[in-house]
């Protein structure tokens, strides 16, 4: 049954598999395939997080929507392969103090915003392109571990190495039990457990220490569902998944079943972001034409569209255009979206209007071409500064009114 702004509850997913660590000994286990202990973990740190959200005023010292409108191009870092089929920066993730770039050349770097250069080495992750790289890190340390998935089939987990010069790293483990690409991985809240997306329409949910496979989801089956992107929220008791139909499905992690699909794009999902209070979540897709569609995880409704056609006017796309990409800041109060070679942040307290340049079409200096552009898109501590990678280039581009 469909709800009111395109989203339908228990779409999807009601078959999964129930496949745990048998490792575990006698340790009683909950019908989902996930360890009690597991589940009491993650509902704990559910809790904890959702309490501190309440209420929880915007971080002293954030951008403003004057700063944002100051932004400008800081510079152009050289990271991945100059030409070639590995020229582009399909993805990146950020902390504090550091951006972590995967490429199209299977490789991933971090980058030191004070310093403004690559500190460590091009370690080549995969033999086919980087599809997504997160830092996954404990609080205080989160470039101790990095991983990477691929069209390969695989996930793999980095561990830095300890030395002097350049930052290296070494394969801790290798998560390869998906039967297709992997198009996505995501840290769970308690920063134990990841998952992994794959094209094949399953995620898979792991111990990150030991690499132990805990469960499996995947839809009904009979139902050809092609997954395009993951994430989680925030919480880390739901997560999301973006489709090659346009879909949007929501699942509970305990459970490991689908338990709403959002229902507004027609096109392949390119990007999903949840808020940072877990309220929202923005998707995008290949069509331009579609905007930035908002949903409310609450009401489970579409409450606004983001209109783009600013960012995409004068851009002359081919029968597979580059698509939109977009992401919050880490408090939420800023969604930054990339259309090609505009890129545009948008204001959450200012009723979703455009703040970057003069007019509507925001920054347009990003190396676009008919099919490629804007991938990635990631926000600094505070939204003082605005990461943006193409998969038309090889570099990192850094905006902000002149502090990194």
């Amino acid at each position: 049954m469909e709800v009111d702004g395109g989203a339908s509850a228990g779409a999807g997913g009601k078959k999964r598999e129930r496949e745990a660590d048998e490792s575990a000994g006698g340790e009683k286990k909950t019908k989902s395939g996930v360890s009690g202990d597991v589940v009491a973990k993650m509902t704990a740190k559910a809790k904890a997080l959702s309490k501190g959200r309440r209420k929880k005023p915007l971080p002293e010292g954030l951008a403003t929507p004057e700063d944002l409108g100051a932004y400008s191009l800081l510079g152009k870092y050289p990271l991945h392969a100059a030409s070639g089929s590995g020229r582009g920066i399909a993805c990146l993730d950020s902390d504090e103090t550091h951006v972590v770039t995967g490429g199209a050349d299977g490789k991933f770097k971090v980058f030191d915003l004070a310093s403004q250069e690559a500190v460590s080495e091009a370690v080549k992750a995969h033999a086919k392109p980087i599809t997504c790289v997160k830092l996954l890190g404990a609080d205080g340390a989160a470039l101790d571990l990095v991983g990477t998935c691929s069209a390969d089939k695989t996930c793999k987990i980095w561990k830095r190495v300890e030395g002097g010069g350049k930052m290296s790293y070494e394969l801790l483990t290798t998560l390869g039990d998906q039967e297709d690409a992997v198009v996505g991985l995501d840290r769970q809240a308690t920063g134990e457990y990841v998952v992994t997306f794959s094209k094949s329409g399953s995620w898979m949910f792991y111990d990150l220490a030991s690499g132990a496979k805990l469960a499996t989801a995947s839809c009904e089956e009979g139902q050809r569902v092609e997954f395009t992107c993951g994430s989680f929220h925030p919480d880390g008791l739901i997560l999301g998944t973006g489709t090659a139909s346009g879909d949007v499905l929501i699942w509970d992690v305990k459970e490991q079943k689908s338990v709403a699909t959002f229902q507004g794009h027609k096109s392949p999902i390119t990007s999903m972001c949840f808020s940072e209070n877990g309220y929202y979540l923005s998707t995008t897709s290949s069509d331009a034409n579609e905007g930035v569609k908002l949903w409310d995880l609450r009401k489970l409704q579409n409450f606004h569209t983001i209109d783009v056609s600013d960012q995409a006017s004068g851009q002359k796309f081919g029968k597979k255009p580059p698509g939109v990409f977009a992401q919050f800041d880490k408090s939420g109060a800023f969604l930054a979206v990339g259309c090609g070679k505009s890129v545009q942040v948008y204001g959450a307290k200012q009723e979703w209007k455009a703040l970057l340049g003069a007019d509507q079409a925001g920054l347009s200096d990003v190396l676009a071409t008919a099919a490629k552009g804007a991938s990635c898109l990631g926000f600094s501590a505070l939204a003082k500064t605005l990461f943006v990678g193409s998969s038309a280039d090889h570099n990192l581009r850094i905006y902000g009114g002149g502090q990194t």
